[in-house]
């Protein structure tokens, strides 16, 4: 009995941290101007947008994300979001175009003080934001 209330005491701990992670967002502040992404009122990335596609690049030029929006009609859109270096991706319905996704990845800290991406929480973003196509 001391075990299972042990188990669902360190359960309701973890999601009480993850709670508590997505309500303190490390990135307070986010920027979309001239073809910079600014996060925290520091220029993180470079964007481009090639008629319905957008490329995220990092501040060396290298490719992060790549998306493209799909028009399904009845003004509905989607979705497709890769991450390029982790080899990831992420098909929505709900998160469209880069600045959705840049609040969205915000929200979750997905990317770090750092601006990097954390393959661990974006992982778990994946799994809860991706429709099935």
């Amino acid at each position: 009995m001391q075990i299972l209330f042990g188990v669902i005491l360190l359960i309701n701990l973890n999601l009480l941290n993850a709670q508590d992670k997505k309500a303190n967002p490390i990135i307070k502040q986010i920027g979309f101007n001239d073809g910079k992404i600014s996060l925290n009122k520091k220029v993180a990335f470079h964007y481009l947008t090639v008629g319905n596609d957008f490329i995220i690049k990092d501040l060396k030029d290298n490719d992060v994300i790549k998306g493209s929006i799909t028009h399904l009609g009845d003004n509905k859109f989607s979705n497709i979001i890769t991450f390029v270096s982790l080899n990831k991706q992420l098909y929505s319905e709900k998160i469209i175009g880069r600045n959705q996704l840049f609040f969205a990845l915000c929200k979750d800290n997905v990317i770090n003080e750092n601006f990097e991406i954390d393959e661990v929480k974006l992982n778990q973003f994946i799994e809860e934001n991706n429709d099935s196509k």
